[in-house]
């Protein structure tokens, strides 16, 4: 396969993982054979599962860069995953890390013909967090207790205000055919002492089932997980593709599981200033508006959003 745009190595087995409290916890890697025969079906030209590397998004960019390099042909859709990342970055280049196999962590290289990525790209972030809200509901409810994922504008998994998962989305290239990264790391059974941040939590503390070993179901949690998220973004993809970037492709389902619309929010713009209002709407671009208190409006391409709890009695 040409400049690492291709197979991958092991079947899912368990192996000691360190968490960052250094205390030792058995966790099962991922089912590299069942991904390399089940995901072809679903459209991915090329799939790759590393024990570690520094980032998914870099690692698989370059391999998208140096194909185009040598005149090569990039599939329509090729898939990184890896065990752990040692230097995962969020939005705004934030760090973003866990122990070994506690996160599901991929990288998808996608191919959008025909899409005007320079004014859509900022969709792409809710695209895939659909994606990742339908795989999460879908897996946990089968595993016997859906998890209830929800999004943050822009690009935050979460569960009742506590943070699931992060996605970050980067253009390879704009022409003459837009080539884009799509990450995704989704914790999956991080326990609370493991935590980053006291707000962050993983599916396994919202209540699935812990289990992650093969059963005679099929494979474990985080290959069942990798499998029907592919599966939603490639289908997510392919109707944006289709339709040409069109916001309707996206927007309509994003807007039934985001929690930050109707929310009062305070927004921290770029230049360090900060606006209060309420989240009212996303664009066709996916910037949010916002209604500012006192009056106007501010759409939000670039920034934080935080949500504000309502008061006692405006619930």
């Amino acid at each position: 396969m040409p400049h690492g745009l291709g197979g991958c190595g092991r079947r899912g087995v368990s192996a000691p993982c360190s968490n960052i409290k250094g205390m030792q916890t058995s966790r099962v890697l991922l089912d590299s054979a069942t991904l390399r025969e089940v995901l072809p079906a679903l459209g991915c030209g090329a799939v790759e599962v590393l024990d570690q590397t520094t980032s998914t998004n870099s690692v698989l960019a370059e391999q998208v860069r140096a194909a185009l390099a040598a005149g090569e042909e990039v599939p329509e859709f090729s898939v990184l995953f890896a065990e752990e990342q040692t230097q995962g970055r969020g939005r705004l280049d934030r760090a973003w890390g866990a122990p070994r196999s506690s996160q599901l962590i991929v990288s998808v290289a996608a191919r959008l013909p025909g899409v005007d990525v320079a004014n859509r790209l900022g969709l792409l972030p809710l695209l895939t967090g659909v994606a990742a809200v339908d795989a999460v509901r879908a897996v946990s409810a089968a595993a016997g207790a859906e998890v209830p994922a929800e999004l943050k504008w822009p690009n935050d998994l979460m569960v009742d205000g506590r943070k699931l998962g992060g996605i970050l989305v980067e253009a390879v290239q704009l022409e003459p055919e837009p080539i884009v990264v799509i990450g995704l790391g989704l914790n999956v059974d991080l326990q609370r002492s493991e935590l980053p941040v006291p707000h962050a939590t993983s599916l396994v503390l919202e209540g699935m089932p812990g289990g992650q070993g093969a059963t005679e179901h099929g494979p474990g949690v985080r290959t069942r997980l990798a499998i029907a998220l592919i599966d939603e973004l490639f289908s997510g993809l392919r109707r944006f593709i289709q339709l040409g970037g069109a916001p309707q492709s996206v927007l309509p389902r994003y807007r039934q599981v985001v929690s930050t619309l109707g929310t009062k929010v305070v927004v921290h713009l770029p230049d360090g200033t900060t606006t209060h209002g309420v989240a009212r709407d996303v664009e066709g671009t996916g910037a949010l508006i916002v209604d500012v208190d006192g009056g106007g409006e501010l759409v939000v391409a670039a920034g934080d959003v935080t949500h504000l709890r309502p008061a006692e009695g405006e619930r």
